[in-house]
């Protein structure tokens, strides 16, 4: 993940997407689940021209993310506040990550 991909704004009290795409993402530190994860979430997008997207995968803590389960996406997020419980499926019991990600576009960005 990179480092330089999200920054926190004071005045907004939130965090910033600075990057886009899944190497991009925010990831969870790991944590033991032995049935479903949930994650709730506030997000919105901004930008002057576009809108921008978030996705949200569920994998096993330290795994390649190519691993990872798609669970959650929403293209064309728009200036909105949106809230979102967000459920990430275990099939064993173990330490799991969730990742945070802006898959839209450039001209835009995520913040939570």
């Amino acid at each position: 993940m990179d480092e330089e991909a999200w920054e926190y704004e004071p005045m907004f009290e939130s965090f910033a997407a600075t990057g886009h795409g899944i190497e991009k993402g925010i990831i969870s530190r790991g944590a033991h689940f032995d049935g479903d994860a949930r994650l709730k979430l506030m997000f919105a997008g901004t930008g002057m021209w576009g809108t921008t997207g978030i996705t949200v995968l569920f994998g096993k803590a330290g795994a390649d993310l190519s691993t990872y389960e798609k669970v959650y996406e929403l293209a064309d997020l728009d200036q909105q506040i949106h809230q979102e419980e967000i459920t990430g499926h275990v099939s064993e019991p173990g330490n799991y990550s969730f990742v945070i990600a802006d898959s839209g576009d450039e001209s835009a960005s995520l913040h939570l």
